[in-house]
């Protein structure tokens, strides 16, 4: 990583490992491998995480439309891709998926005495629902770099270690429970399984997909919480949390969140998807 000393010159031990969340040892690692004379790469990895099916899907028009991408005539040696995606994709018209793919409609903002909400009149047509805009990423993407070069990576609902300036004080709770309560890490094959995934492990398990291109696995779901959905009960958390010992000292509203679960851990994780 280029100028990585500049960076963090000046800060502390703390401060460094709650903006990186690693230690300086580990980010020390990574820059050098990065920077290792001896590594001559002879293809580029790309990662696309974004949040937004609509802008996932833009990413890779865009793309597209550049052709910088060598795909090697599909042979499996060309430029890399790991594309963030979503559980349901392959499963929109059934329950909870169909709900989770409608329209997104933009709104104009409501401020309600300190708050600030989009709850005023729609603004402009409702853009692509998020699951048919992942779909249609997915498609691009292996239509760009070759469905060999291509590793998929299905989140559940996204929840914890979001936008620091949260607003809506219900949000800020959820994402600290998420953070403090759910530190595990459950890897499907395929379009499996539903719930929520925490986005501070999602990124650790992106990272070590683009590390390791060369991995056979190319379609995984990874979720923090397992569910299923019952007639009339509804949505039921299969899953186990955290057990308390291991959430006690943290506090998301304090800045003290969990690290990222550790490297082996994904890669056994990645290794064995369960089925």
């Amino acid at each position: 990583m280029e100028n990585a000393e500049e960076m963090t010159q000046g800060m502390d031990d703390v401060t460094f490992e709650k903006r990186f969340y690693c230690t300086k040892e580990q980010f020390a690692k990574i820059s050098k491998a990065q920077n290792d004379e001896n590594a001559t790469p002879t293809s580029t990895t790309y990662i696309f995480c974004h949040e937004s099916g609509a802008k996932q899907m833009k990413a890779m028009k865009d793309l597209k439309a550049l052709s910088i991408v060598n795909n090697s005539n599909n042979s499996g040696d060309g430029d890399k891709c790991v594309l963030l995606s979503r559980v349901g994709v392959n499963r929109k018209s059934q329950t909870p998926f169909k709900n989770q793919n409608e329209p997104y409609q933009q709104r104009e903002t409501v401020q309600i005495g300190q708050i600030a909400l989009r709850i005023g009149n729609a603004i402009g047509e409702p853009t692509i629902g998020t699951l048919d805009g992942y779909e249609e990423s997915e498609q691009i993407a292996k239509e760009i770099f070759g469905p060999e070069n291509v590793t998929v990576v299905r989140s559940g609902e996204l929840r914890g270690n979001g936008p620091l300036l949260l607003a809506d004080l219900s949000a800020r709770l959820v994402d600290n429970m998420y953070d403090v309560k759910f530190q595990d890490l459950y890897v499907f094959q395929g379009d499996s399984q539903q719930g929520y995934t925490k986005r501070l492990n999602l990124a650790q398990i992106l990272v070590r997909c683009a590390e390791n291109p060369s991995s056979s696995v190319r379609d995984i779901s990874v979720l923090s919480v397992v569910c299923k959905t019952i007639p009339i009960m509804g949505e039921q958390t299969v899953s186990e949390p955290t057990d308390r010992e291991r959430r006690k000292g943290y506090d998301m509203s304090k800045g003290i969140a969990p690290p990222a679960i550790d490297i082996a851990t994904v890669d056994a994780l990645l290794a064995n998807p369960q089925p």
